[in-house]
């Protein structure tokens, strides 16, 4: 193996940890990502279960209202009855009365019904409410632990950064390093080791003659389908 090869596969093993550092933030931001979203979408349940509930409540409360209304209405037909003189104002009166107590009938009926659907629905909310809060608080945890990661996976980038910049200042060969860069932006690893006589990364068949060189050490030798420097 030449000195060129030893100091470029110095670099491509940091490259590649490098590689894998970004490709593991990647994954945990797409993590993380959904993480939020799962948040936002309890949160969202959960003031649609609310509003859902304080309209029913509201509705509840209305209703009572215009009982009472009705129930104040109906006390005070019936008080004013003993004041009525003529036949034709006491029967008018009655069937006022009539109505409204089939109006208060119906409205109970109604209030009764209500008042269960906002029992149920205050239950349903409560109930969701508690599972929301013990759900968005794991999910709190693992955006805290996801966090924690990032702050590991910076901490290992800034050792190797020191440690990448120490070789590119220290590498021998300026023309090879440009070379190798310039594949490093296309594809990681830069470096392949030749298997046999295929390319160890893309599998393609190599040539005798390329072989050859690289078993007698003698230059810079790609493989002609993904470009990488080969090695043996």
């Amino acid at each position: 193996m030449t000195d060129t090869i030893k100091a470029l596969l110095n670099l491509s093993k940091i490259d590649s940890y490098r590689a894998h550092l970004k490709q593991g933030r990647d994954d945990l931001q797409v993590q993380k990502s959904q993480i939020q979203l799962e948040i936002t979408e309890q949160q969202a349940q959960a003031l649609q279960k609310e509003q859902s509930w304080h309209k029913l409540k509201s509705e509840f409360e209305g209703l009572k209202d215009t009982l009472l209304t009705k129930e104040s209405d109906l006390k005070g037909k019936e008080e004013r009855v003993s004041s009525i003189k003529t036949q034709k104002e006491y029967l008018a009166s009655q069937k006022e009365i009539s109505v409204l107590k089939k109006e208060i009938m119906d409205l109970k009926a109604q209030t009764d019904i209500l008042s269960q659907n906002v029992g149920n629905e205050e239950l349903q909310y409560q109930e969701f409410k508690t599972l929301s809060e013990n759900n968005l608080q794991k999910l709190n945890q693992r955006l805290l632990d996801i966090e924690e990661r990032f702050i590991a996976l910076d901490e290992a980038h800034r050792d190797d950064d020191k440690t990448y910049s120490e070789l590119i200042s220290q590498f021998p060969f300026p023309e090879v390093l440009k070379t190798y860069q310039k594949i490093l932006e296309r594809t990681v690893p830069a470096l392949s080791q030749a298997e046999g006589n295929v390319c160890g990364e893309c599998s393609t068949r190599l040539l005798p003659q390329t072989l050859l060189l690289l078993q007698r050490g003698q230059g810079l030798h790609h493989c002609g389908r993904c470009k990488r420097i080969l090695y043996i």
